[in-house]
């Protein structure tokens, strides 16, 4: 009788040609596995970066502080996008 339900199901996929949606969950623990320690370490080292650069330039000072300004001022309130994420800097990389 299993192999009869199993048979039968088998078949129904084939003839409607789409598979049954699945069910599973997947939960990301960023702690896990020592991600969060890397990606603590790769902003505080970028932000460290930051400070010297603006220490021996300051120059520098009103264009990051633009930069930041327009990045957090990026959020679109219909599509609840944008805002303080950084995006501003991939958006000027890629225009070079």
């Amino acid at each position: 009788e299993s192999v009869m339900a199993l048979g039968g199901i088998v078949s129904a996929a084939a003839v409607t040609g789409v598979p049954a949606p699945a069910s599973a969950r997947v939960f990301l623990d960023p702690a896990m596995y020592g991600d969060q320690e890397l990606r603590v370490s790769a902003v505080d080292s970028l932000r460290e970066a930051v400070r010297r650069s603006l220490l021996q330039n300051p120059k520098l000072v009103p264009y990051f502080l633009e930069l930041a300004l327009l990045d957090g001022l990026s959020y679109n309130t219909a599509t609840s996008e944008g805002g303080p994420d950084g995006s501003i800097i991939k958006a000027v990389m890629s225009s070079k």
